[in-house]
């Protein structure tokens, strides 16, 4: 339905455009007739006034000197081809400006040229001008000069001013018929110039009123659109609050799950055993004391079952510092109880960013030391920590004895769902060493940017 609108529109658009290029082009040719007949016409009549017996009473009624005949038609209708050229010259390299100027000039010239006998120049002028005085205000100038100039140029007043000649004058040595022919044809060509002006100018206002029609049209549909897509944001919010809740509760209830399991299945072990440990104690101290490391075996099972489902809350060193502590503190905790040297490079000013993202790095960084002392054997650990735009890149080295099919564990499996979830990206390269790239698109905070 849209698209049926804006083919209608642009249709309507073309067709107006048309019809003001149509209008423009006939007072184009008319204009262009009129001046040929009314320089054609005096030049012919100075020739018939020149050589006949009636020159000097011609010239003292007229108490002037007439022009030399072939320069008002040169002058006049030169004028009128060069400034038809003028008018449809697009993009000059001349100073929009200046065009103005020039074209305006011409029109002086020719209108002044032809004795004032026709200013109907002044209607294609500003016909062709209204491009350039854009906007409200500026248009109602050029209205205002075209009454002016009509005023200024008009025979009547001028007559009185300045040496200028009548056309009726220069009619009057032509026959009867064709002198009424061509008054006939200077009246009548000079209101269809002023109703052509008139059809142009209401077209050319009826295609301002369409487009005004269209951009509220736009705007409207523009507004609708921003009050659906806040409908949208604030829908998409409440639905990430509401998905955050959930996420939050299932984990809560995995974890409860889990715990709860682990350590019933275990208690249940312990208990048992402790009972029958206690029921065979007047008999055998033997057979109790292997019961009782049965016990002690189920109880590290379980203990280790619990640290790994605990191991899934956020650290407890980030909840007291902040993540470079952290980092620090297992380097320093590492390095403490083991012969591994480990070198920790920082290309970021401050490591401050959400605790989901905090949470992952640590995580990374822990299980990697981890995995490089206790499958690895490596001696040297290089971390390194960097970023480029708005990606962060995280490098566990070491120098171990690597492996040459990788497979993934517990700890890399896991490793890589914790990428997963801030979609980032884990790498792993096993020779001459092992070494894991981790890349995750952090949403820097304002003191990383």
């Amino acid at each position: 339905m849209n698209s049926e609108l804006e083919a209608g529109s642009r249709g309507i658009k073309m067709n107006t455009n048309y019809m003001r290029n149509l209008v423009l082009n006939v007072m184009l040719l008319l204009n262009f007739a009129i001046v040929s007949v009314l320089s054609l016409t005096s030049a012919i009549a100075i020739v018939k006034i020149s050589k006949s017996m009636n020159a000097r009473e011609f010239l003292e009624g007229m108490n002037q000197l007439p022009p030399v005949p072939w320069t008002v038609p040169v002058i006049a209708i030169g004028g009128f081809v060069l400034l038809t050229i003028f008018l449809n010259i697009k993009n000059s390299i001349l100073p929009e400006h200046f065009m103005v100027i020039l074209e305006i000039a011409l029109g002086v010239t020719i209108i002044y040229t032809l004795d004032m006998n026709y200013s109907g120049i002044i209607f294609l002028l500003a016909a062709y001008l209204m491009d350039y005085f854009r906007g409200e205000k500026r248009k109602i100038g050029l209205f205002i000069i075209i009454g002016i100039s009509i005023l200024v140029f008009d025979f009547n007043i001028c007559e009185h001013i300045l040496p200028i000649i009548s056309f009726d004058v220069y009619v009057q040595y032509f026959n009867s018929m064709i002198s009424s022919s061509l008054l006939a044809f200077i009246n009548l060509g000079t209101t269809c110039n002023m109703l052509l002006f008139v059809v142009y100018t209401i077209l050319l206002l009826s295609e301002k009123i369409d487009e005004n029609k269209k951009i509220n049209e736009l705007n409207e549909k523009l507004n609708s659109a921003n009050e659906n897509l806040m409908h949208a944001n604030q829908e998409l919010e409440k639905f990430a609050i509401e998905s955050q809740r959930i996420a939050k509760t299932k984990e809560r209830n995995r974890l409860a799950r889990e715990i709860h399991d682990t350590l019933g299945h275990t208690l249940t072990g312990i208990i048992a055993g402790l009972d029958a440990a206690i029921a065979i104690l007047p008999i055998s101290i033997e057979q109790t004391q292997n019961q009782l490391e049965m016990v002690r075996d189920v109880a590290r099972h379980g203990m280790t079952d619990v640290r790994r489902s605990v191991n899934e809350l956020r650290p407890d060193v980030l909840e007291r510092g902040d993540l470079l502590s952290a980092i620090n503190q297992i380097i320093s905790d590492v390095t403490s109880t083991t012969n591994v040297e480990i070198e920790f490079i920082n290309h970021i000013e401050q490591l401050i960013f959400n605790e989901d993202e905090e949470d992952v790095i640590y995580r990374i960084i822990q299980e990697s030391i981890t995995n490089s002392i206790r499958h690895g054997k490596a001696t040297k650990i290089m971390v390194e920590i960097g970023k480029e735009y708005s990606i962060m890149t995280i490098t566990i080295k070491d120098n171990g004895c690597g492996s040459g099919n990788v497979k993934y564990g517990f700890g890399l499996t896991h490793m890589q769902e914790r990428l997963e979830m801030l979609h980032g990206e884990l790498e792993i390269e096993s020779e001459g060493g092992f070494t894991v790239i981790a890349t995750i698109p952090i949403r820097w905070g304002e003191d990383n940017d």
